[in-house]
């Protein structure tokens, strides 16, 4: 146990001027709704991996530990303070570890009057020190790398006129307000993520963000992020093992595939229906990542007449094999979510969970495809929203956080080999000042060295007046009250 219950989190505070502004109010004379490319390829060349062999937990981004299953288990909760700073709002399930065991997190941003150029931040925390760092912004970035972009529309209502003529010209300035993937090590030594933007966008997928997205990369220690790709499609989720990095965009589940190697790039869309998107991604060490694929019968479908089948990808974007899909709600919009949860295992296999949590297990073959082998539902009494999913012996048990329609939170162990899952309360003690209230949860498969793991999200103040970003370490307390180690 290496985190007592109320530890004190040191939290570094980096004063920096940044410029704020998302679509400026400044009028101009000729529309022009084309956006100007940001140096669209990989602005970096690859390196050489490091000379370190790194562990199989490294490459997977988690930490096994032995653990008594779930009788007796304790869970030890404190709250890591974020700091508050214009347009902060939420930290949508974007974290992940490097291998050192620094945890980073991704805070999402919204626009407000005192921050109208929403710019996602990166903050790590390292677990030996208990201090949390700013670790730079997505806007700083662009701009110190002559990358970010401006464009003079016709805006109506905030948003860009359908007819030019019925629209205010307005010179617009790019705005990046989330970081939504996880951050993903690789064996090259650098750690990646995207940012992206929700401006102009229709939920029903008829229209993409209009500033898209960003890949980039970071080595901890050092805030002058690496920038490899923008995209016009917003990246909610990356995910990779060792040399392939894969990215899923919407709308139409568009994949990406980064050779950390050769610096190649790749793309190809899978299909999805109208804006429904996935909050996840998954791949393995071969280099295949699996992909919900949405179709339905004819091109004017229903949600209800929707096919689902998770579909296998080599490291070329070839399809191998397509699998149904159950227990995968659909609508046509971002209410439904996909797959939510995910967690890395020692055999190489993955457990997912879909957003109704249903709880699938990818088992890798040598030769051949991937078997999807269908476990059951996740919390013992049904249907959850199970948008937690960590390994925690790396073998038999999986943990996580899920949440039933007019119930807290619970958190729930689950048994590989006897099928079985137990519940617990999850009581969350270190509340701020402001109160919290309407809570939200993610977070799966970051463990640091010491075997605790990280919920993330976000919540609002008691009096509703404000959203703010939450951060939860949790560590395993056995029955003898250790931490697994």
């Amino acid at each position: 146990m290496r985190h007592p219950q109320n530890a004190r989190i040191a939290i570094l505070l980096l004063i920096a001027s940044l410029t704020l502004g998302g679509c400026n109010s400044r009028h101009a004379s000729e529309p022009d709704a084309t956006v100007p490319p940001a140096h669209a390829d990989a602005t970096v060349s690859p390196e050489s991996p490091p000379i370190v062999e790194r562990t199989f937990e490294q490459r997977l981004g988690t930490r096994f530990q032995p653990v008594a299953g779930g009788d007796g288990l304790e869970l030890a909760i404190d709250r890591i303070p974020i700091p508050d700073f214009p347009g902060t709002f939420a930290i949508w399930g974007a974290s992940g570890r490097d291998d050192a065991g620094n945890v980073l997190l991704g805070v999402s941003t919204v626009w407000t009057k005192d921050a109208s150029r929403p710019s996602a931040r990166l903050f790590v925390f390292d677990p030996t020190t208990e201090t949390l760092s700013p670790a730079g912004d997505v806007m700083n970035s662009l701009d110190r790398l002559d990358l970010a972009r401006e464009a003079t529309l016709p805006l109506k209502a905030g948003r860009i006129a359908a007819d030019a003529k019925q629209g205010e010209p307005t010179l617009c300035r790019e705005s990046q307000m989330k970081i939504h993937t996880k951050f993903i090590t690789m064996d090259d030594g650098w750690t990646y993520f995207a940012s992206m933007d929700e401006w102009n966008e229709r939920e029903d997928g008829s229209q993409l963000p209009y500033w898209g997205s960003h890949f980039w990369r970071c080595r901890v220690g050092d805030d002058q992020w690496q920038h490899l790709k923008s995209v016009p499609e917003g990246v909610i989720a990356l995910s990779g093992v060792g040399r392939y990095l894969f990215g899923l965009g919407y709308f139409g589940h568009v994949v990406y595939r980064y050779d950390t190697s050769s610096g190649d790039w790749k793309r190809r869309e899978i299909g999805s229906y109208k804006g429904h998107i996935s909050r996840n991604v998954v791949s393995d060490a071969r280099g295949h990542v699996f992909v919900p694929r949405l179709t339905t019968p004819q091109s004017d479908g229903a949600a209800a007449d929707t096919i689902v089948e998770l579909v296998e990808l080599n490291a070329d974007l070839e399809e191998i094999q397509a699998t149904p899909l159950l227990h995968y709600p659909v609508t046509g919009n971002a209410s439904s979510h996909g797959l939510v949860g995910f967690a890395n295992l020692r055999d190489g296999s993955i457990a997912i969970t879909t957003s109704i949590g249903y709880l699938y297990r990818l088992v890798p073959s040598d030769s051949g495809p991937t078997q999807v082998a269908p476990v059951g539902w996740f919390h013992p009494d049904g249907e959850s929203y199970a948008s937690s999913l960590v390994p925690l012996d790396g073998d038999r048990y999986l943990g996580g956080v899920t949440k039933r329609k007019g119930s807290s939170f619970e958190w729930v162990v689950y048994d590989l080999e006897q099928d079985v899952a137990q519940k617990f309360e999850v009581e969350i003690t270190d509340v701020p000042e402001h109160g919290m209230k309407s809570v939200l949860l993610y977070g799966s498969n970051t463990r640091d060295d010491h075997g605790n793991l990280y919920l993330v999200g976000g919540y609002k103040t008691a009096d509703g007046s404000r959203h703010l970003p939450l951060c939860l370490r949790v560590g395993l307390l056995n029955p003898d009250g250790e931490n697994g180690e």
